[in-house]
Protein backbone atom coordinates (compact mmCIF):
# COMPACT_ATOMS: atom_id res chain seq x y z
CA UNK A 1 0.00 0.00 0.00
CA UNK A 2 2.93 2.65 0.10
CA UNK A 3 4.31 3.86 -3.23
CA UNK A 4 7.79 4.69 -2.00
CA UNK A 5 8.14 0.60 -1.24
CA UNK A 6 6.97 -0.31 -4.50
CA UNK A 7 9.77 1.08 -6.52
CA UNK A 8 12.41 1.14 -3.81
CA UNK A 9 14.93 -1.57 -3.89
CA UNK A 10 17.18 -2.94 -1.22
CA UNK A 11 20.64 -2.59 -1.58
CA UNK A 12 21.30 -6.22 -3.08
CA UNK A 13 18.75 -5.13 -6.02
CA UNK A 14 15.62 -6.96 -4.55
CA UNK A 15 12.42 -5.63 -4.27
CA UNK A 16 11.84 -4.02 -0.66
CA UNK A 17 8.30 -4.80 -0.38
CA UNK A 18 9.02 -8.54 -1.41
CA UNK A 19 12.31 -8.99 0.71
CA UNK A 20 10.57 -7.64 4.12
CA UNK A 21 7.35 -9.70 3.30
CA UNK A 22 9.32 -12.87 2.10
CA UNK A 23 13.08 -13.34 1.62
CA UNK A 24 14.19 -12.33 4.92
CA UNK A 25 11.16 -14.13 6.89
CA UNK A 26 11.56 -17.42 5.12
CA UNK A 27 15.44 -17.39 5.13
CA UNK A 28 15.07 -16.96 9.21
CA UNK A 29 12.58 -19.44 9.47
CA UNK A 30 14.87 -22.02 7.76
CA UNK A 31 17.74 -21.31 9.39
CA UNK A 32 16.22 -21.65 12.89
CA UNK A 33 14.17 -24.64 12.24
CA UNK A 34 16.86 -27.19 13.05
CA UNK A 35 17.52 -25.45 16.31
CA UNK A 36 13.53 -25.22 17.01
CA UNK A 37 13.22 -28.71 15.91
CA UNK A 38 15.32 -29.53 19.22
CA UNK A 39 13.22 -27.93 21.31
CA UNK A 40 9.99 -29.05 22.93
CA UNK A 41 7.59 -26.87 21.13
CA UNK A 42 9.14 -25.02 17.99
CA UNK A 43 7.24 -22.55 16.33
CA UNK A 44 7.56 -20.45 13.20
CA UNK A 45 4.85 -17.42 12.93
CA UNK A 46 4.47 -15.61 9.95
CA UNK A 47 1.73 -12.31 9.72
CA UNK A 48 0.91 -11.71 6.57
CA UNK A 49 -1.85 -13.11 4.39
CA UNK A 50 -2.67 -16.22 5.11
CA UNK A 51 -6.11 -16.96 3.95
CA UNK A 52 -5.52 -15.16 0.12
CA UNK A 53 -3.73 -16.19 -2.73
CA UNK A 54 -2.94 -15.41 -6.12
CA UNK A 55 -1.39 -17.20 -9.45
CA UNK A 56 2.27 -16.96 -9.48
CA UNK A 57 4.12 -15.65 -12.83
CA UNK A 58 6.18 -19.13 -12.97
CA UNK A 59 8.86 -17.65 -15.37
CA UNK A 60 9.60 -15.01 -13.11
CA UNK A 61 8.53 -15.54 -9.34
CA UNK A 62 10.63 -12.43 -8.26
CA UNK A 63 9.04 -10.24 -10.35
CA UNK A 64 11.72 -8.40 -11.91
CA UNK A 65 10.64 -7.62 -15.08
CA UNK A 66 8.68 -4.33 -14.93
CA UNK A 67 6.08 -5.55 -16.91
CA UNK A 68 5.20 -8.44 -14.39
CA UNK A 69 5.07 -6.17 -11.57
CA UNK A 70 2.30 -4.65 -9.65
CA UNK A 71 1.53 -4.00 -5.73
CA UNK A 72 -1.21 -6.68 -6.26
CA UNK A 73 1.60 -9.97 -7.45
CA UNK A 74 3.92 -7.85 -4.78
CA UNK A 75 1.46 -8.24 -1.72
CA UNK A 76 -0.59 -11.65 -2.50
CA UNK A 77 2.28 -13.23 -4.28
CA UNK A 78 4.62 -12.92 -1.52
CA UNK A 79 1.81 -14.37 0.86
CA UNK A 80 1.12 -17.11 -1.71
CA UNK A 81 4.73 -17.48 -1.48
CA UNK A 82 4.79 -17.84 2.41
CA UNK A 83 2.28 -20.29 2.52
CA UNK A 84 4.42 -22.48 0.12
CA UNK A 85 7.70 -21.94 1.43
CA UNK A 86 6.46 -22.96 5.17
CA UNK A 87 4.98 -25.49 3.89
CA UNK A 88 8.19 -26.79 2.39
CA UNK A 89 9.76 -26.06 5.85
CA UNK A 90 6.63 -28.01 7.85
CA UNK A 91 7.55 -31.23 5.57
CA UNK A 92 11.29 -30.83 6.17
CA UNK A 93 10.88 -30.53 9.92
CA UNK A 94 7.39 -32.32 11.03
CA UNK A 95 8.27 -31.27 14.58
CA UNK A 96 8.11 -27.29 14.27
CA UNK A 97 4.98 -25.78 13.78
CA UNK A 98 4.93 -23.58 11.24
CA UNK A 99 1.96 -21.23 11.04
CA UNK A 100 0.95 -17.98 8.32
CA UNK A 101 -1.68 -15.77 9.69
CA UNK A 102 -3.71 -13.12 8.20
CA UNK A 103 -3.93 -10.45 11.57
CA UNK A 104 -6.99 -9.02 9.39
CA UNK A 105 -7.48 -4.93 8.76
CA UNK A 106 -5.42 -3.14 11.33
CA UNK A 107 -5.32 0.11 12.64
CA UNK A 108 -2.24 1.38 11.52
CA UNK A 109 -0.45 4.46 10.12
CA UNK A 110 0.48 2.84 6.76
CA UNK A 111 -3.30 3.37 5.71
CA UNK A 112 -2.57 7.38 5.58
CA UNK A 113 0.83 6.54 4.06
CA UNK A 114 -0.32 5.54 0.62
CA UNK A 115 1.54 7.81 -1.53
CA UNK A 116 0.30 10.41 -4.21
CA UNK A 117 -0.74 7.78 -6.89
CA UNK A 118 -4.17 6.87 -7.79
CA UNK A 119 -4.27 3.80 -6.07
CA UNK A 120 -2.49 5.30 -2.63
CA UNK A 121 -5.46 8.19 -2.86
CA UNK A 122 -8.18 5.42 -3.18
CA UNK A 123 -6.58 3.85 -0.16
CA UNK A 124 -6.04 6.70 1.79
CA UNK A 125 -9.64 8.80 1.34
CA UNK A 126 -12.08 6.11 0.25
CA UNK A 127 -10.80 2.44 1.63
CA UNK A 128 -9.28 3.53 5.33
CA UNK A 129 -12.62 6.00 5.94
CA UNK A 130 -14.61 2.70 4.98
CA UNK A 131 -13.00 -0.27 6.65
CA UNK A 132 -11.55 2.05 9.81
CA UNK A 133 -14.79 1.00 11.82
CA UNK A 134 -14.27 -2.53 11.52
CA UNK A 135 -10.36 -2.61 11.79
CA UNK A 136 -8.34 -4.21 14.89
CA UNK A 137 -6.76 -1.90 17.00
CA UNK A 138 -2.75 -2.71 16.73
CA UNK A 139 -3.01 -3.79 20.72
CA UNK A 140 -6.11 -6.29 19.98
CA UNK A 141 -3.94 -7.36 16.56
CA UNK A 142 -0.86 -7.87 19.06
CA UNK A 143 -2.69 -9.82 21.68
CA UNK A 144 -3.98 -11.74 18.72
CA UNK A 145 -0.46 -12.84 17.60
CA UNK A 146 0.63 -13.38 20.98
CA UNK A 147 -2.36 -15.85 21.11
CA UNK A 148 -1.77 -17.76 17.55
CA UNK A 149 1.65 -18.22 18.78
CA UNK A 150 1.95 -19.68 22.05
CA UNK A 151 -2.14 -21.67 21.78
CA UNK A 152 -2.16 -25.25 21.59
CA UNK A 153 -4.66 -25.01 19.12
CA UNK A 154 -1.80 -24.02 16.54
CA UNK A 155 0.78 -26.28 16.65
CA UNK A 156 2.22 -29.79 15.25
CA UNK A 157 2.70 -33.04 17.46
CA UNK A 158 5.07 -34.18 15.42
CA UNK A 159 3.86 -37.59 14.89
CA UNK A 160 3.59 -37.82 11.17
CA UNK A 161 3.61 -35.78 8.00
CA UNK A 162 3.26 -32.14 8.57
CA UNK A 163 2.16 -28.97 6.64
CA UNK A 164 1.67 -25.52 7.31
CA UNK A 165 -0.97 -24.09 9.59
CA UNK A 166 -3.19 -21.17 8.53
CA UNK A 167 -4.85 -18.74 10.21
CA UNK A 168 -7.66 -16.14 10.14
CA UNK A 169 -7.75 -12.84 11.67
CA UNK A 170 -10.16 -14.87 14.24
CA UNK A 171 -7.95 -16.74 14.98
CA UNK A 172 -9.37 -20.21 12.91
CA UNK A 173 -7.33 -22.62 11.86
CA UNK A 174 -8.50 -23.04 7.76
CA UNK A 175 -7.98 -24.75 5.11
CA UNK A 176 -5.60 -23.95 1.95
CA UNK A 177 -7.86 -22.51 -0.65
CA UNK A 178 -8.42 -23.93 -3.84
CA UNK A 179 -5.15 -21.89 -5.15
CA UNK A 180 -2.92 -23.08 -2.53
CA UNK A 181 -4.14 -26.27 -2.54
CA UNK A 182 -3.22 -26.65 -6.11
CA UNK A 183 0.38 -25.13 -5.65
CA UNK A 184 1.47 -27.11 -3.12
CA UNK A 185 0.21 -30.51 -4.53
CA UNK A 186 2.41 -29.64 -7.78
CA UNK A 187 5.69 -28.87 -9.11
CA UNK A 188 5.06 -25.27 -8.02
CA UNK A 189 5.91 -26.11 -4.31
CA UNK A 190 9.77 -27.06 -5.62
CA UNK A 191 10.09 -24.78 -8.26
CA UNK A 192 9.35 -21.83 -5.31
CA UNK A 193 11.77 -22.99 -2.92
CA UNK A 194 14.23 -23.13 -6.08
CA UNK A 195 13.79 -20.19 -6.80
CA UNK A 196 14.22 -18.80 -3.16
CA UNK A 197 17.21 -20.51 -2.50
CA UNK A 198 18.95 -19.16 -5.75
CA UNK A 199 17.47 -15.37 -4.57
CA UNK A 200 19.97 -16.09 -1.29
CA UNK A 201 22.42 -17.93 -2.89
CA UNK A 202 22.99 -14.74 -5.37
CA UNK A 203 22.89 -12.32 -2.28
CA UNK A 204 24.77 -14.44 0.23
CA UNK A 205 27.13 -16.47 -1.85
CA UNK A 206 25.84 -19.30 -0.29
Amino acid sequence: MVDKVVFENTVEGLDAAMATRYYTRILLAKRLAPLLEASPAGRVVSVLYATGSTRLVETDLGLESPENYSMMKAGVGTATMNSLALHHLAILHPRVSFVHTYPGVVRTKGWANGGRSFVGLVVKYVLAPLTWPFALSVDEAGDRALYTTTSEQNRVDGSGASQVILVNWNNDTVQPDRLTREYMTSEMLGKVWDHTEATWKSILGK
